[in-house]
């Protein structure tokens, strides 16, 4: 292993695994080091929380679950930067340049040579609630940090993708997704750690049963969907 980083920022904690596992792999079979960050607080939504209505405490529930994921997929460091959610509706812009001072000051301290982060479908889903918002934040940050560091790669992984019918998963919006194979490998270990946010002993299954669909479509689909911000930035601008 050298001491080069990809850095992959999550909004929420399942996000990395459905859109992001086997890009986490692919640099972790490269000898390249894993920084995944949390970028929100992470907070069970009210209808989430009306899923476990006897379980006190799901925060700390779905975190276990995520850093299980995280171990299954061998990243070298976390980072949990908790910031608001509820932020985001009254002042998105100043969360966006919260998050972009924040992969300012991992450019500085890792120089990585590639970034990740997440988004919904497509590039009007902000109405759907907190969560498809904070990914078009993050997305929205990615884009101006891509603008700012073109010598960096910077990547977009689709997640609310999987809940658009297969052959529609590479025509989402402005964006337009790639459909990038994975190999059995990277198929392997995401199918893994996606076991991690399901019932099972010491886990109440937070991830799965949040949103079961995306977790049932990318286990029989071995893709991921991507755009590269580097040289598409000017479509997905803040």
């Amino acid at each position: 292993m050298h001491d080069m980083w990809e850095v992959f920022l999550t909004p929420h904690t399942d996000d990395e695994t459905l859109g992001m596992a086997g890009a986490i792999t692919r640099a972790h079979l490269a000898g390249i080091r894993t920084c995944v960050v949390l970028v929100t607080d992470n907070l069970p939504s009210t209808r989430q929380r009306n899923v476990f209505p006897l379980i006190e405490n799901l925060e700390e529930q779905r975190r276990i679950e995520w850093k299980r994921a995280m171990r299954c997929l061998q990243v070298d460091r976390l980072c949990e930067w908790d910031i608001e959610e509820a932020l985001m509706v009254d002042a998105p812009a100043a969360v966006q340049a919260m998050i972009m001072s924040r992969m300012e000051e991992l450019h500085y301290e890792m120089c990585p040579s590639h970034f990740h982060t997440v988004v919904g479908s497509d590039d009007q889903h902000a109405e759907v609630g907190y969560g498809a918002l904070s990914h078009l934040i993050c997305a929205n940050a990615a884009s101006a940090f891509a603008r700012r560091h073109p010598d960096v790669r910077v990547t977009l992984h689709g997640v609310y993708v999987y809940s658009k019918p297969a052959d529609d998963r590479n025509q989402c919006g402005s964006l337009r997704l790639r459909r990038d194979e994975l190999s059995k490998k990277e198929q392997m270990r995401k199918r893994e750690a996606m076991l991690c946010y399901r019932e099972g002993p010491g886990s109440i299954g937070y991830g799965y049963k949040s949103v079961p669909e995306l977790f049932d479509a990318a286990v029989t689909d071995p893709h991921e969907y991507t755009v590269e911000l580097t040289l598409n930035a000017e479509q997905v601008g803040a």
